[in-house]
């Protein structure tokens, strides 16, 4: 399975939903991937929210 930018923020922001999908796919011992794009968006995003909450 691969991830995509949706699902790991929403990891990063502890959604109930997103961390029990990522608890059955550890269960079930999917193999996940993330693209070099969506690794790419989530550090733009991060800088971003850090930057905003600086200021």
């Amino acid at each position: 399975m691969i991830l995509d930018s949706t699902f790991v923020n929403d990891l990063i922001h502890r959604d109930p939903h997103a961390v029990e999908v990522l608890d059955l796919l550890i269960d079930s011992r999917t193999s996940v991937a993330m693209s070099a794009l969506t690794a790419f968006e989530v550090g733009v995003g991060l800088r971003g929210a850090a930057s905003a909450k600086r200021e």
